[in-house]
């Protein structure tokens, strides 16, 4: 499991308007750097709070996440 990963994923998003456009436009360009699993990355393009959690990333990241919304073009970095 790469946690670590979407906490830094999800920092980085919170920091970087660079990075919030590449997820915004391309994010399986902007996510492919990060070792993740298919559930990680499907849960990070969907913005589900509750999956992030259960894959074990801290409540309070994965609230964030949720409160963004999802990658792509129906999200909130668009």
């Amino acid at each position: 499991m790469s946690r670590e990963s979407v906490a830094r994923i999800l920092e980085r998003a919170s920091e970087d308007a660079r990075f919030r456009e590449q997820l915004a436009s391309n994010p399986e360009s902007a996510l492919a750097e990060y070792d993740l699993t298919q559930e990680e990355r499907a849960a990070l393009m969907t913005g589900d709070t509750q999956e992030l959690q259960d894959l074990g990333v801290d409540s309070r990241v994965s609230k964030w996440a949720g409160d963004a919304g999802s990658f792509g073009d129906n999200g909130p970095w668009s």
